[in-house]
C-alpha cells in the first residue's frame, strides 16, 4: 500500500536524510516520486519538491475526479434517454388502449345500429311479402293453381317480368310468417 506524501507527513522530516525516513514514507519517496536524490536537496528545495509532489497529486486527483464526472454523466445521461423511451412507450401503450377502447366502443355501437338496421329491413321485408300474400288472396284468389300465371301475365303486361318460380318462392315464404 503506498502512502502518500504531503508536506504534512513530510515536514518534519525535511532535516532527515532518505535513509532515516520512516519506511513508509521513503518507499513513497524514491518509488511513487523518483526522489532519490533527497539527501542532495536542501530543506527548502525538499519542500519545493514536496509541494510541487502535492500539486501533482492534487491535479491527477482532480483529473480523475473530472473523469469520472464525465462518466456519471454519461450514465445519467444513458437513464434519463432510457427513463424517456419507456416513458414514450408507455405513452404509446395508453394511447393504443385508449384508442382501442374508443374503436371498441365505436365498433359496438356500429354493430348495433347495423343489428337495428337489419331489424328494421327484415321487418319491412316481412311486412312487403305480407302485402304481396294480401294481394294475391284478396285479388287472385291465391293459392289455387292457375293464380300464378295470371300474376306472371299482369307483370308481363305492366313491363315488370317475375318468373312464377320467384313469385312462389316468395309468396310460401309469406305464407310461412
Amino acid at each position: 500500500m503506498s502512502t502518500t506524501i504531503s508536506i504534512y507527513n513530510l515536514a518534519q522530516y525535511f532535516d532527515k536524510k532518505l535513509d532515516e525516513l520512516p519506511e513508509n514514507l521513503r518507499k513513497a519517496v524514491e518509488q511513487e516520486h523518483a526522489l532519490k536524490c533527497w539527501d542532495s536537496l536542501s530543506l527548502a528545495q525538499r519542500g519545493i519538491e514536496v509541494q510541487n509532489i502535492e500539486r501533482q497529486q492534487e491535479d491527477s486527483l482532480a483529473e480523475k475526479i473530472a473523469f469520472k464526472l464525465v462518466e456519471i454523466n454519461r450514465w445519467l445521461d444513458e437513464k434519463i434517454d432510457e427513463a424517456k423511451e419507456d416513458h414514450r412507450d408507455i405513452r404509446r401503450q395508453a394511447l393504443n388502449d385508449v384508442k382501442e377502447y374508443f374503436e371498441g366502443i365505436d365498433f359496438y355501437k356500429h354493430a348495433q345500429n347495423n343489428q337495428k338496421s337489419l331489424q328494421s329491413e327484415n321487418r319491412e321485408r316481412e311486412s312487403l311479402l305480407k302485402i304481396i300474400l294480401a294481394l294475391a288472396k284478396n285479388s287472385y284468389k291465391y293459392p289455387y293453381h292457375g293464380c300464378l300465371k295470371e300474376i306472371v301475365e299482369d307483370f308481363e303486361r305492366n313491363n315488370n317480368g317475375v318468373s312464377e318460380k320467384t313469385l312462389k318462392k316468395y309468396l310460401d315464404e309469406a305464407d310461412r310468417l
